[in-house]
């Protein structure tokens, strides 16, 4: 019985202590504002929920003691063995991988892994881009057509949509992505943390606006199934798939995207196959990746060659060389094969190992290598028939294949960089299809028509090598001023930008295609006020530094509009002003090499990107104005 009443007796006590705890508390006065604050716009605005607010700096006044019974002596217990320590929260558990996340939009978003907050929770989620630009070059020079012919009135003024420039070709070295083209692609996922299906929807031509070219819409571009195993290597770390028909892109330069170039020193593959990722946590600070894959194109693009004109079978005849030399009249529905020369079935592997240290400096090490080994016929025609060519065309073998190192920098307050080396080594390059994306070259006949031009003329070879350094870094001055504060871009902002990238071509037989590139530039935005920002970017492109005369400069002021300072859309009006070496003017310079191989002025979508000025005559100069209006969004 007096057990019991003691019992109660406590318990009234220690509840009575709550309450007036609890009374105290709720007088407690609020805290003062804290002196330090962040540069804010005119509209304030919270940070994001993974940016820690600056602590209160000023204590609060203390709270008037309030009168407390003393609760009574605690009843004599046994000793209790002592608590274990509590053990330390742990952080949740992520895989990362070695290039730009598979599950991103290829350009213009920040990466988002799509994951739901649970394990068991499925769920859809909808990404995407888009960029929809106007691009209209403005020319006054004109020129006489060859052989004294006036098909162009000299001097008249002419507008052209694209615009006549040599950077506007995105498989050609010279390209710059100053006046982006059309591009947009939305991602379907459905899953949750552990996996997640991903198909996605691509096209570099909006039909609405332009001329409705097939193979430009790229229909169902990718479709794969991620598979995460966090907990895989115990406290190491985790590994993930990825399995099906989709992209791994490695050297890229942005820390989103490829860049300002958009393209990949080291490459982009194009395969079905898997590619498998494990990252390990070795110390507090230090984390490993390993990722590799492998995997084979779906199919390929059959070839077709001369026939007999006169047979009545042949619905498809080619205007080429004779019986069974490959021909290619295919139409614009088609994809363009290569250059007289059989691509074969393409393999491809790859292998990356790095470091990330502290979240902030990632080091990492590539390899990859698209080979073909199919000495057989792989003919037909869209429609027709075709004559079975002789062992000289069948694709045979050949290969292309990447090393490098690159190092990426994200360091808050300290910017964002890239820099990376790659070494390729090609070896009959015309044989290798898209499997592999690399400087600016898709499959072996871009990567042959961009650094191998004679090889290109005469349909076969595609041997040599490349030397590549390539950077890019931005920073950001409001980040700077405010350290060690948060700056997530809420307020006016100056934000620097260089980037260059080098080649040096060597290897080339007898040396005839050796040559050293060079393209830089500097790219520098205020954002003055919430809705509106202004920048200059600046360029440099020299295709080959042994010839000035090659050399051509573009000065691009714009204007930017958004609905905020951070945002995921924008409205961009710009102005470009280039400034052409005698190259570009001449046509007796033009031509890249005395054969009549592609020169320095493609025209942009004429024959893939392959005639220029010199060497087939066209009657036009590039133009020295050029105005661009886009409107872009991600989400």
């Amino acid at each position: 019985m007096l057990r019991s009443i003691s019992k109660s007796v406590s318990l009234s006590a220690f509840l009575g202590t709550i309450l007036l705890a609890s009374a105290a508390a709720a007088a407690e006065p609020s805290k003062p504002a804290s002196d330090e604050k962040l540069i804010e716009s005119g509209k304030p605005a919270n940070p994001p929920a993974n940016i820690p607010v600056p602590a209160a700096t000023a204590a609060p006044e203390a709270a008037a003691p309030v009168a407390v019974p003393a609760p009574p002596p605690p009843e004599p217990q046994v000793a209790a063995e002592p608590e274990a320590a509590a053990p330390k929260a742990q952080k949740k558990k992520t895989v990362g991988g070695a290039g730009l996340d598979t599950q991103a939009v290829t350009i213009g978003g920040a990466a988002d892994v799509g994951d739901s907050s649970s394990e068991k929770d499925w769920g859809f989620k909808f990404k995407g881009f888009f960029r929809a630009p106007m691009r209209v070059g403005i020319d006054a020079s004109g020129r006489l057509g060859p052989s004294g012919s006036t098909s162009l009135t000299a001097n008249s003024l002419q507008f052209h949509a694209p615009p006549v420039v040599p950077d506007g070709n995105y498989t050609r070295w010279s390209y710059t992505n100053i006046s982006p083209g059309p591009w947009a692609e939305l991602l379907f996922q459905y899953g949750n943390q552990r996996v997640m299906m991903t198909t996605s929807i691509a096209s570099y031509n909006i039909t609405s606006g332009g001329w409705r070219e097939l193979q430009d819409q790229l229909g169902i571009d990718r479709a794969f199934l991620t598979l995460k195993f966090p907990e895989a290597l115990g406290d190491l770390g985790g590994m993930a798939w990825d399995v099906g028909i989709f992209s791994n892109r490695y050297g890229a330069m942005g820390k989103y995207d490829a860049g300002e170039y958009e393209t990949y020193i080291i490459g982009r593959t194009r395969l079905a196959g898997a590619t498998a990722t494990a990252d390990m946590d070795v110390a507090d600070d230090v984390k490993l990746i390993f990722e590799g894959g492998a995997g084979a194109k779906v199919d390929q693009q059959y070839q077709s060659y001369d026939a007999d004109t006169t047979s009545p079978y042949n619905q498809n005849p080619c205007a080429s060389n004779g019986p069974g030399t490959a021909c290619y009249n295919f139409p614009s529905w088609q994809p363009f094969p290569g250059n007289k020369t059989q691509e074969g079935t393409n393999m491809l592997g790859h292998f990356h190992a790095g470091a990330v240290i502290k979240g902030v400096l990632t080091a990492q090490a590539h390899y990859i290598g698209s080979f073909v080994k199919d000495k057989r016929w792989n003919v037909a025609s869209t429609g027709g028939t075709a004559t079975y060519p002789g062992y000289s065309f069948v694709p045979g073998y050949g290969y292309i294949q990447v090393a490098g190192v690159d190092f990426k920098l994200d360091g808050g307050w300290m910017g964002d960089g890239y820099i990376g080396y790659s070494y390729i080594k090609a070896k009959n390059a015309l044989t290798i299809n898209d499997s592999i994306e690399v400087l600016h070259s898709q499959g072996g006949w871009q990567f042959t028509q961009n650094y191998f031009p004679t090889a290109y003329a005469a349909g076969s070879g595609g041997d040599g090598e490349i030397h590549t350094i390539a950077g890019q870094y931005t920073f950001s001055l409001a980040a700077f001023m405010m350290r060690p504060r948060p700056f997530w871009g809420q307020a006016a902002d100056i934000t620097i930008r260089p980037f260059f990238m080098y080649n040096k071509v060597v290897g080339t037989p007898n040396g005839v295609d050796n040559v050293t590139k060079f393209k830089g530039g500097l790219d520098v935005v205020y954002s003055f006020i919430p809705l509106m920002a202004a920048g200059l970017r600046v360029d440099t492109v020299n295709p080959n530094m042994d010839n000035s005369e090659q050399t051509f400069y573009v000065f691009s002021p714009r204007l930017v509009f958004r609905s905020e300072f951070v945002t995921h859309e924008a409205i961009v009006l710009q102005y470009s002003y280039y400034k052409y070496n005698a190259a570009y003017t001449d046509p007796s310079k033009s031509a890249g090499v005395p054969n009549g191989a592609p020169g320095v002025m493609p025209w942009p979508y004429g024959q893939y990107g392959t005639w220029s000025i010199g060497s087939a005559g066209l009657n036009t100069v590039p133009d020295k104005h050029v105005v661009t209006l886009w409107a872009q969004m991600w989400w």
